[in-house]
């Protein structure tokens, strides 16, 4: 009787191991595949530090394909509105979702 309570255990044992070697394997499978963006507000105020006299701002929330220099990047778009002398001057900006670097700051006419 004592090696058949001997066996089970050892059978609940490699089920457990087995088990949680399921279950670490898979969180680290969303670990690796769930991609990580860097919080957008937290950019944009960053990117405001960069301007004088900001008369206003947006950053889209959702990341969007951006192509440049033939790379792709998953980023944020939004926009900066400054004033000068009551002129106002727009510009696009592009910045990195994962990294958080800015790709591109365009003046609009």
């Amino acid at each position: 009787m004592l090696s058949f309570k001997k066996s089970s255990l050892i059978a609940a044992t490699a089920a457990a191991a087995v088990g949680t070697a399921m279950l670490g394997s898979y969180c680290v499978y969303k670990l690796i595949t769930t991609p990580r963006y860097k919080d957008p507000n937290k950019l944009i105020e960053q990117v405001k530090t960069y301007f004088m006299k900001t008369a206003g701002s947006y950053i889209l929330n959702e990341p969007v394909i951006y192509t440049k220099d033939g790379i792709q990047y998953e980023a944020y778009q939004g926009g900066i509105t400054t004033s000068r002398n009551h002129t106002f001057k727009n510009y696009d900006i592009y910045l990195d979702a994962k990294k958080g670097n800015v790709l591109d700051i365009i003046e609009l006419s």
